[in-house]
């Protein structure tokens, strides 16, 4: 049964020191888990959350699976757990939604092409 109560399911690439930094904020943010959940792209978790043809349909990026069930990617998984997590990030996430997917899906290509290098902003930036 599907719960839109449940918290969502991030999937993120815990070999990318951006990506672990953005987690551990986003747990400082919500320690209790209320609201996301994290695990790496490549581990059971994954794998059981998604089918084998999901998961290969999926591009190189970000993933949460919501709890009622839908499954978001890259800029568009970034606007939805920004808008969660509220603060300044979920009110500069309701404005950049209002951007063109084409801009959103650019800039969060262009991120995740660099992630490996100089490791990024520090987490409390």
């Amino acid at each position: 049964m599907v719960d839109p109560s449940l918290p969502d399911q991030i999937f993120f690439d815990a070999d990318c020191p951006r990506c672990l930094r953005w987690t551990e904020k986003l747990r400082r943010k919500d320690p209790e888990g209320k609201k996301f959940v994290f695990h790496p792209l490549k581990g059971e978790d994954f794998e059981s959350a998604l089918t084998e043809e999901m998961r290969a349909s999926l591009p190189d990026a970000l993933v949460s699976v919501d709890g009622d069930g839908r499954v978001r990617t890259g800029a568009e998984a970034v606007l939805r757990t920004a808008r969660r997590i509220g603060g300044l990030a979920g009110f500069l996430a309701l404005f950049a939604g209002i951007l063109p997917s084409a801009v959103l899906n650019s800039g969060y290509a262009w991120v995740a092409r660099h992630r490996h290098r100089g490791g990024g902003p520090s987490v409390d930036g």
